[in-house]
């Protein structure tokens, strides 16, 4: 399954089986194309470049209550990538038990392959999995630099690294700490 261009795709209660294709075995996206699965299962699908099951070129998935098994991203040359999931600019939510299992690529990312994409694991874990444990926090921007008027060497905002610590515990992406403007949420936010 191909979609593309502001394509919407939901699925429910699906499942794509023994599927081949050069890019996204079983479904790729682009151009800000979105698929939501619920329930579905993608089982024994293979592609030749990226993406054995699925495959995302600047669009979003969510996958809920979804199961990507036995999946395989593989060429000659051993670059293919992402035997599960091959995510290109694009955003995956993992939700509600969803899992990738027994995947294979030749080349990286057994289960996922991620270039400049943000994937999120939305918890509950599925059974018997868990998802390591990480700092709760907000990520920021970094400190802007700050030029020496007397033509030294430039450095950080003072202010803004003195709050860093508890901006970085303020969900308002437009939080004040002590007067300072917190810096605003990276792409990794969701």
């Amino acid at each position: 399954m191909f979609a593309r261009s502001t394509s919407a795709v939901t699925m429910l209660r699906t499942r794509i089986t023994l599927c081949s294709a050069r890019i996204g075995g079983a479904m790729s996206l682009s151009s800000d194309a979105t698929a939501t699965l619920h329930f579905s299962t993608i089982m024994q699908c293979n592609a030749h470049i990226s993406g054995g099951g699925l495959s995302l070129l600047d669009s979003a998935a969510t996958l809920l209550h979804t199961t990507i098994t036995g999946c395989r991203a593989e060429d000659a040359n051993a670059t293919a990538q992402g035997g599960g999931i091959a995510a290109f600019r694009s955003t995956v939510l993992l939700a509600n038990g969803s899992l990738i299992i027994g995947s294979y690529a030749s080349g990286s990312g057994r289960a996922l392959a991620i270039t400049g994409s943000q994937v999120v694991f939305k918890l509950p874990a599925p059974p018997g999995r868990w998802i390591a444990g990480t700092l709760c926090a907000v990520y920021r921007a970094a400190c802007p630099t700050i030029e020496d008027s007397a033509g030294g060497a430039s450095t950080q905002d003072p202010d803004c690294l003195r709050t860093a610590s508890q901006c970085s515990q303020e969900q308002n992406v437009t939080a004040i700490i002590d007067g300072v403007a917190c810096q605003p949420t990276t792409f990794a936010q969701v």
